[in-house]
């Protein structure tokens, strides 16, 4: 599914420039950020992926143990003899082996996360179009609203004005216009539905 992207002051051009069908027009905000920490379906992929981290973790501290042991017992032996050569060897294999694990296991951890952010985002934009659809609501906007820290003496202007710029809702009657907690129910709704067999 593919979504267009407006740039809000593109939008208000075409509206003002024919004011008629703007009275017609139905506009909402949804803020992905807050659906995202509001989905039960996102928590569960959290925690599971969690889950996976913690057992990567513990087999690298095993893998990490037995190099240890490996160099502990090599370093024992006398460097002239075969056997400290030839545990020298294994040891050089195993350690190309645990960084060779450690690099894939790394990068399936970071594919995997990747996808499910965007599955996740995938099932909000068809969550946004349904509520949309069911409210009769024509334009969804996004709404970034990052906020102004209390102490700006450590921003520089360009990082003030970067985060001011970044802000693409100026006003919205959130009573009125903002689907967010809509798109939260029914992902939730959706997500906690038993599947069909």
């Amino acid at each position: 599914m593919k979504a267009l992207i407006l740039c809000p002051a593109l939008l208000v051009a075409a509206l003002l420039a024919n004011p008629v069908s703007a009275q017609n027009i139905r506009i909402a905000v949804a803020n992905p950020s807050k659906i995202f920490d509001g989905m039960t379906e996102k928590r569960d992929a959290q925690q599971e992926l969690e889950r996976k981290i913690t057992a990567i973790k513990d087999e690298d501290n095993a893998r990490k143990t037995e190099l240890n042991k490996m160099k502990s017992d090599r370093d024992q032996l006398k460097t002239d003899t075969k056997q400290y050569q030839d545990l020298s060897l294994r040891l050089m294999q195993k350690a190309i082996e645990y960084d060779a694990w450690a690099r894939i296991t790394q990068a399936e951890a970071t594919r995997q996360q990747k996808m499910m952010m965007v599955q996740l985002f995938n099932k909000i934009v068809s969550a946004v179009t349904d509520v949309a659809k069911k409210q009769g609501i024509d334009l969804v906007i996004t709404e970034q609203l990052p906020e102004i820290p209390e102490n700006i003496e450590q921003l520089t202007p360009d990082q003030l004005r970067a985060i001011i710029s970044s802000r693409n809702v100026l006003y919205a009657n959130a009573d009125k216009v903002d689907i967010t907690q809509a798109v939260i129910a029914q992902l939730n709704a959706d997500y906690t539905k038993p599947q069909p067999k």
